[in-house]
């Protein structure tokens, strides 16, 4: 509808983590996210309500020292964006 937009979303990138600690630094993860958000266009209003719901994960990463991995962990935000006609 003219009112709302849905916009799904997958992301697929690249984790890097440093430390000063030994055991914690160079890790290095693959980044593989899901996500959908919805969008209400106010009528003569360039406020833009949006919420998003998704899910993070890292299903492979570390370093040398250990595998850092991590389920899905699911996650909501939702704001205002704002768009000038």
């Amino acid at each position: 509808s003219p009112e709302i937009s849905i916009k799904p979303g997958l992301n697929i990138g690249y984790r890097s983590l440093s430390s000063d600690e030994e055991f914690a630094d160079d890790v290095d993860g693959l980044a593989v996210n899901v996500s959908i958000e919805g969008q209400y266009h106010m009528l003569d209003s360039p406020v833009i309500p949006f919420v998003d719901l998704g899910f993070l994960s890292q299903p492979t990463g570390g370093n040398e020292f250990a595998d850092i991995t991590w389920a899905p962990i699911m996650y909501i935000s939702f704001g205002a964006a704002y768009g000038f006609y």
